[in-house]
């Protein structure tokens, strides 16, 4: 920040030093009919400034107005998580389950194992358990997900991919937390009895 202001205020007055040069220039009786304005000063001087920014800023250094100590740049967290495409399955064949570490990326703190699947045909509505497992052959995605923040992902299970109470045409979703929790048999959709509750 330090040096975007300093470059910006040399900038400032050196163009101020040109027009004021060339203001003055403009003022004396000239023997020619037309004069030409001779960027190439206002160029160079703008280099200089820009030099003379750099040998006043430490490169690595928190740039910014306060005089706080600089700040550690954030852990980056990973996690692997299984992957799984509907598209990549039925164009190309490949259908078998992989494997991919995500890392957090820039501004993005979290991250986390996704799994989207299709809902069956028939509902099975008269089960009592709360989850239950969705087959392979509804999976249309498994891979991982960055979050703002940890707080974004609400996952309702950080060792099992369950689904919210939340439906949406004909399409489930869960997230979770915890290295390969988006594996086959730890991917549940909500009971449709319980939707609501």
């Amino acid at each position: 920040m330090k040096r975007a202001v300093r470059l910006k205020l040399l900038t400032i007055f050196t163009l101020l030093a040109t027009v004021l040069h060339v203001a003055n220039a403009a003022a004396v009786p000239s023997t020619s009919t037309s004069t030409v304005p001779d960027h190439r000063d206002m160029r160079l001087a703008a280099e200089n400034a820009e030099k003379q920014a750099d040998v006043y800023t430490e490169p690595g250094m928190n740039e910014s107005m306060t005089t706080e100590a600089p700040k550690a740049a954030l852990p980056t967290i990973s996690i692997e998580c299984a992957t799984f495409d509907e598209v990549e399955c039925a164009t190309h064949g490949r259908c078998e389950l992989g494997k991919k570490t995500c890392h957090t990326e820039n501004h993005l703190r979290a991250v986390g194992c996704i799994a989207i699947f299709g809902w069956p045909a028939r509902l099975e509505s008269n089960r009592t358990e709360d989850f239950f497992e969705v087959p392979l052959h509804r999976f249309k995605k498994l891979d991982c997900m960055q979050y703002q923040d940890a707080s974004s992902m609400s996952c309702v299970s950080a060792t099992k991919c369950r689904q919210e109470n939340r439906f949406r045409a004909g399409i489930g979703m869960c997230c979770c937390t915890t290295p390969n929790c988006n594996v086959l048999g730890n991917i549940e959709q909500v009971n449709p009895s319980k939707k609501g509750q």
